[in-house]
């Protein structure tokens, strides 16, 4: 109560010309007038800006030519950021007195802030000739004319496409009118030409503070995570801006573009889990056709679609070489694509073209322990084929288990055994045996080597497998009694 009496005595002398506005005309009575201004007074010093905004509207209902009251409004309204509803209120408040200086400085302050910065200049402008020394007028002026100047440089570099230009001079204007809702939008449209898309997200992020209900926000938020290929995140704003607006022309079309592409990667995905591999990689074209300029996702859906090609089988080894090689094309710059191209060439057995590709993923990402041993396995395997390939010789994939291995082994052993090439006659016969017998040889040499978890090691990782080996590969000698000839083998592996 004894808040109430003070508040109510204060009232009288919060701002001058409060008792004779009283007088004016608007009905209600002074003592009625007093009391509910008193109420507001109260409620803005408990910080209830909702109640005071209340209580002083109430008062300009009843007393509607005094500017103070309108002047008190705006201060509460100010403290909610409620700041066209505090505009407002002060473009009133010199309308009813033009000489009114709290009115004039306080306009030219918040047309600063939230960027009018020409409307900012005249308002100052205004203030210094009903006071040429007035200080808030001689410190503000040069700021608004600062930033009304940035403003226009900044939009005519927009109009000349001089992005980078643009965004320097928004940012000086922003340096003066940080709760500008449209200059932080101005500002992300510069980066969004840019491909700046995180400091979109970071401008878009402050404005929504300011206005949470913005709905070009919004969708600058969503395109930008959209453009970042993180589509949960874009979904999420786009069907915000819907429930504030839902026959949003711009809104309604991204969301739907993005719920398609969405839709086709869903089912690419699953078309690979249950081991459709050319229709994932099929559905996977399709999802990158509905926004072509969608780089980001492009190069995610290519390398997807490569792999997929990939474990569809060997004759759909040039179309994943091709989309991997896309993905390269689109942003050089990203190690996976580079690994995942050098993997398409290792099925295909291109081994110098995957010792290239490999080499790029690791010089993009040094640190990665995976490319290392990807680029040393192609450099093994480039090297391997320049003297003995063991897995050719057995007709294996170098992913090949012990099991596989030694059925291979049995197999060709049987095939190439020198008793089958034996017993024939002439000199092109002859020739037929000697190369079988080389055959076989050759045959035991590779099981040795990759029957043997040590020297397959060895041999994977590019080593000598045996001692003074040099260049023409095996060694070890394989022994079996054929003719007038020892041999020994071995169908036990």
């Amino acid at each position: 109560m004894r808040l109430l009496v003070v508040a109510a005595c204060l009232a009288l002398f919060v701002a001058p010309g409060d008792a004779a506005g009283g007088k004016k005309k608007g009905g209600g009575g002074k003592k009625s007038v007093n009391k509910l201004r008193a109420a507001g007074d109260v409620a803005f010093s408990k910080g209830d800006v909702k109640k005071a905004v209340a209580f002083y509207s109430k008062v300009i209902k009843l007393e509607p030519s005094n500017e103070r009251n309108y002047y008190k409004r705006y201060r509460a309204s100010l403290r909610g950021k409620l700041y066209d509803d505090a505009l407002g209120d002060l473009r009133k408040a010199v309308a009813i007195n033009e000489s009114f200086k709290a009115g004039w400085e306080h306009k030219a302050k918040i047309e600063l802030m939230v960027g009018l910065c020409e409307d900012a200049v005249g308002s100052f402008a205004k203030l210094l000739a009903l006071k040429p020394d007035h200080k808030a007028g001689v410190v503000g002026m040069p700021k608004a004319q600062e930033c009304w100047g940035s403003l226009q440089a900044a939009r005519n570099m927009v109009q000349q496409g001089q992005h980078q230009q643009a965004h320097a001079h928004f940012s000086s204007a922003l340096n003066h009118a940080p709760a500008s809702v449209p200059l932080l939008l101005e500002r992300a449209a510069t980066h969004s030409s840019m491909g700046q898309y995180f400091e979109v997200l970071a401008d878009t992020g402050r404005a929504l503070k300011l206005q949470k209900e913005n709905i070009d926000a919004l969708i600058a938020r969503g395109d930008a995570y959209y453009r970042l290929a993180e589509h949960d995140m874009a979904m999420r704003h786009y069907r915000q801006g819907l429930h504030f607006d839902p026959e949003h022309k711009p809104c309604k079309a991204a969301y739907r573009k993005l719920k398609k592409t969405t839709k086709l990667a869903k089912k690419a995905e699953a078309a690979a889990a249950e081991g459709r591999h050319a229709e994932a990689a099929g559905l996977w074209a399709d999802a990158r056709g509905v926004d072509p300029s969608h780089g980001a996702f492009a190069k995610e859906a290519l390398l997807k679609g490569a792999k997929a090609w990939m474990a569809a089988g060997a004759e759909h080894f040039d179309k994943a070489a091709a989309e991997a090689g896309q993905a390269v094309a689109l942003d050089g710059s990203v190690a996976e694509a580079h690994s995942v191209l050098g993997q398409v060439h290792m099925a295909a057995e291109r081994w110098q073209e995957a010792v290239n590709a490999f080499k790029a993923a690791h010089e993009r990402e040094q640190q990665n322990g995976a490319y290392r041993e990807e680029l040393k396995k192609a450099e093994a395997a480039l090297k391997q084929s320049k003297t003995k390939d063991y897995y050719k010789i057995l007709g294996l994939k170098r992913d090949a288990t012990p099991k596989q291995i030694k059925s291979a082994y049995r197999k060709a052993a049987i095939i190439w055994h020198p008793d089958k090439h034996a017993g024939k006659k002439g000199e092109a016969a002859a020739e037929k045996q000697a190369a079988a017998s080389k055959k076989f040889q050759d045959i035991g040499e590779a099981n040795e080597v990759l029957s043997d978890p040590e020297k397959k090691g060895k041999y994977d990782r590019g080593e000598d497998v045996f001692e003074n080996q040099g260049g023409g590969g095996g060694g070890g000698g394989h022994h079996f009694q054929h003719g007038g000839q020892h041999f020994n083998f071995n169908f036990g592996g």
